[in-house]
């Protein structure tokens, strides 16, 4: 009986990763293949000759899952690029390790190459065929794996363009792997729909307002689901998604945390942008806090003109220029808090502004009453960005 449960459990959540692969825009329809292991031997789904090396692969390795897939486009376009080109036929790379320092590439699909990798690294992308991501403990740490591999290439590859274009270093292969992923880019609406109207004076309004602004950015492609993070400010406690929790499904997931920083009883654990989200709501005016990685906001963030700067390796903690997108700030700091925190820039910076840009993490908004502000600033915020690049570039 309890083996049957198992197999009925592990078989909800491969299609339900499986239909967030699709949801998320990062594996087309009936592309995604899944293995996971339970008490009776591995179950799989997906139509996928590369069952049988995933399968021995997974026995060797002696973890939990595997995903494997084609990225849809446009990443499909631009990681079979980064993975093709000479310059990292071993392993995707970039200058200053902020989002990966190596993601590593195969040319063949073997189960010993995979093996071999994956006893290492969580990810290993296979040269134009697709991505294969880890779950050492669950399936949900594949599918993040997964999609932080999508999202790292899609930051390397404009990024690199955006360098290479102001160097006047470009090549007719990367141009058109340029040329063809930026035609296939979702169009972002102007204007967000409406959310639930505040300020919220039961707590279940709020969670009921944190829930349906979660799954707004996610479905509006602001944040790739678990890489965010929502908080909301009633009295003396602040309610904030909880670590690792998918912004679309945040029902149960939301913490109530002291505001005088005593610890949260709640569990699961609250975000670890935490002591952030906190000092905001201390030292602002801003009750309703979202914190998003839109792509164009990262990759202009990490845009530096000054190629004789000193200090680039030392970007994301501390930068000693006064950076703007437009009016928006650029903040440097690490996630979480310490020494160089992104508890001590991000809230005086966004203080009296729509929102703040951190190098290489994203961008957090607020609003006084409720998050439709908040949402509608970091919609805003993402399309100037992408506008902006795309001015640079042409």
């Amino acid at each position: 009986m309890h083996e049957s449960n198992q197999k009925i459990q592990i078989e909800g959540l491969i299609n339900k990763y499986a239909g967030k692969l699709v949801h998320d825009g990062l594996a087309e329809p009936a592309a995604p293949c899944i293995i996971a292991m339970t008490g009776g031997g591995p179950l799989r789904a997906g139509d996928a000759e590369v069952f049988p090396v995933l399968e021995h692969a997974l026995g060797r390795l002696g973890i939990n899952s595997l995903i494997y897939s084609p990225p849809a486009e446009p990443y499909r376009t631009i990681i079979n690029y980064l993975s093709q080109t000479s310059e990292i036929s071993g392993g995707i790379a970039d200058e200053g390790g902020v989002l990966f320092r190596n993601l590593p590439v195969l040319q063949e699909l073997t189960e010993s190459g995979i093996t071999a990798v994956l006893e290492k690294r969580k990810s290993v992308i296979i040269a134009g065929r697709g991505i294969i991501a880890a779950g050492r403990e669950n399936l949900k740490q594949a599918y993040i794996t997964y999609s932080s591999v999508c999202f790292a290439c899609f930051v390397k590859f404009f990024i690199d363009y955006l360098r290479r274009w102001r160097r006047r270093g470009i090549e007719p292969a990367e141009k058109a792997a340029f040329e063809r992923a930026s035609g296939m880019l979702d169009s972002l609406p102007e204007t967000p729909p409406l959310l639930m109207e505040g300020p919220f004076r039961s707590e279940d309004d709020i969670l009921r307002a944190m829930e349906e602004a979660g799954k707004l950015i996610v479905d509006l492609r602001l944040v790739d689901s678990c890489f965010g993070n929502v908080s909301y400010r009633s009295g003396r406690h602040l309610f904030i998604s909880g670590a690792g929790s998918f912004l679309d499904e945040l029902q149960g997931s939301i913490v109530k945390c002291p505001l005088d920083g005593t610890t949260c009883a709640d569990a699961p654990p609250p975000s670890r942008e935490l002591p952030t989200h906190r000092q905001i709501v201390l030292t602002t005016e801003y009750r309703a806090v979202l914190h998003g990685h839109p792509r164009f906001s990262v990759i202009l963030s990490m845009d530096c003109e000054d190629d004789n700067c000193t200090g680039r390796e030392m970007c994301r903690k501390v930068c000693p220029r006064n950076r703007y997108i437009g009016d928006i700030p650029i903040v440097h700091g690490e996630p979480g808090e310490g020494p160089y925190g992104i508890n001590l820039t991000v809230p005086p910076a966004i203080a009296g502004k729509p929102g703040v840009i951190v190098y290489g993490h994203g961008v957090f908004t607020g609003c006084g009453l409720d998050f439709n502000r908040a949402l509608q600033n970091l919609l805003g915020i993402e399309n100037m960005c992408r506008k902006k690049y795309f001015s640079r570039v042409r």
